[in-house]
């Protein structure tokens, strides 16, 4: 995961350290929690928890789909109904090798694609499918 995410060796190495001191630092914080409070009682605190993450993460979702518009370099992108943009456009070159995942719908189906600034040819290519009645 951290050599997906663009981290050099040396620091995936101490960062793979650190997540395993933390895990390992929950757990037996958790481990003290349980025996203190009980199952019964966290059951009900982390299903308030629950609840409410999932509510606040409903209305966040809404507000963000709704304001869905294409940002400026995108939009002069766009050539007929076929977007192509160099990953240059989309992240600065100074932040290393990154992933872009791109999840957009065409004619009514939902679609996804990805493209790592670090390939061949890092440009992202959206375009409909050749079988869409719609592609032409």
């Amino acid at each position: 995961m951290l050599h997906q995410s663009g981290f050099e060796r040396k620091c995936r190495e101490s960062y793979g350290r650190l997540v395993a001191l933390t895990n390992f630092t929950v757990t037996i914080f958790g481990v003290l929690l349980v025996d203190r409070l009980g199952r019964k009682m966290l059951l009900k605190i982390g299903t308030g928890v629950i609840l409410l993450a999932l509510t606040a993460g409903k209305f966040t979702f809404l507000k963000v789909e709704a304001g869905g518009r294409m940002f400026g370099a995108a939009a002069s992108a766009v050539t007929g109904n076929t977007l192509t943009m160099p990953v240059k456009e989309i992240v600065p070159s100074s932040s290393g090798p990154v992933q872009v995942n791109v999840v957009y719908a065409y004619n009514g189906r939902e679609q996804m694609t990805l493209v790592r600034s670090d390939a061949a040819e890092p440009v992202l290519s959206l375009k409909p499918d050749a079988k869409s009645p719609a592609a032409e």
